[in-house]
């Protein structure tokens, strides 16, 4: 395919560049191995917009792109005073024993010695040493190199940390945008702790909302309210009806007793579902047509279940209940902190802002 300057190693492109359309070069080597090249075809530069994406590409290449963050680092550096210990760094340099650089570099795990302070922070060889990634320990070639790099990559972490941690003494800013943030997520933790997280948990204060509100919640249809018991095949239900039929199980437990003697080959659905809805419950509740099967779900049948006109409880319009209620814990909250925290209007000024 296409390709510009800097996207091949520079044999491949000096050998690509020098020809003529249709040309082919003499073999010569690379890093990767040997080549033989034919040029096709050139091509001019695009439209800014067609080389944009290159243009990027080859800014993230190039060593100038990390200009503007070294040149920061080294201001913020210079502001929180940053100070090696370059005696020390030798001197560490003469404690390393062992007969690899990783041996050598394992050594100093527990030295304490101080080698660099950043501000008010302070860095000693065993910081530096945990710090360093255990892939670059082991592969280190030379001990002192990679202890020097490891230190180097401490101070910078540690001046980010500094800095961020000043950021909101210095940076009026920042300080209000963590406080907006700081504020919005204990006012979520509070409401949801006070409205929706209740809401979902409180199953009495539910049905009581319920119970008091009975006539808001109605369907236009009957509905079908049990289980519906899926098996793999029409011998494990028939198998499971009889056992049903033969034995007491309590709803609470149902689950349990029918995977505890079938095990995957029976799934089991509680469902509340209006005619119309749901073809598996039309064809168990309404006399539907038998529907496709749900995957390897072949065969199925009711369970404790009947038809009703009307939502028995709270659970039968969980999802209508719950937001209503929600609605209502929060008036009531709202109405509890106004009692609490007094609002004063200052209709003067109000006035003022009307005229």
């Amino acid at each position: 395919g296409w390709f510009g300057p800097g996207e091949m190693v520079k044999e491949f492109e000096d050998a690509a560049f020098g020809l003529k359309d249709g040309g082919i070069s003499a073999p010569f080597k690379t890093a990767y191995g040997y080549h033989i090249v034919q040029t096709l075809a050139h091509r001019g530069i695009g439209s800014l917009a067609e080389e944009s994406e290159r243009i990027k590409a080859a800014i993230s290449r190039d060593m100038r792109s990390v200009m503007p963050e070294t040149e920061r680092m080294a201001q913020l550096k210079a502001e929180l005073g940053v100070k090696i210990d370059s005696t020390g760094l030798m001197q560490a340099r003469s404690r390393m024993t062992g007969d690899s650089p990783a041996e050598q570099l394992r050594s100093l795990q527990a030295d304490n010695s101080l080698i660099a302070t950043v501000g008010n922070r302070t860095i000693s060889i065993g910081d530096v040493i945990n710090y360093i990634p255990s892939n670059v320990l082991e592969g280190a070639n030379d001990a002192f190199t990679v202890l020097n790099s490891g230190l180097e990559n401490k101070i910078n972490e540690t001046v980010v940390e500094e800095t961020r941690k000043n950021l909101a003494e210095n940076n009026s800013e920042y300080r209000n945008l963590t406080n907006e943030y700081r504020d919005g997520i204990l006012l979520f933790e509070i409401s949801n702790r006070n409205v929706w997280e209740r809401s979902a948990s409180d199953t009495e204060g539910l049905q009581k909302f319920f119970s008091a509100n009975r006539a808001k919640y109605t369907w236009d249809k009957p509905h079908y309210k049990g289980y519906v018991i899926f098996a793999t095949n029409d011998s494990i239900a028939g198998e499971a009806q009889k056992y049903l039929a033969a034995n007491q199980v309590e709803n609470d437990s149902l689950v349990s007793v029918m995977r505890a003697n079938y095990g995957r080959n029976i799934k089991i659905e509680k469902v509340v579902t209006g005619k119309g809805e749901n073809a598996i419950v039309d064809n168990v509740a309404f006399n539907g047509e038998r529907p496709e099967a749900p995957g390897r779900w072949t065969a199925w049948f009711g369970y404790a279940g009947r038809v009703i006109d009307t939502p028995e409880e709270a659970n039968d319009v969980r999802g209508a209940v719950a937001s209503d209620y929600q609605q209502q814990l929060e008036s009531e909250w709202i109405k509890a902190l106004r009692k609490k925290y007094k609002v004063k209007l200052n209709k003067k000024a109000l006035k003022a802002l009307g005229n």
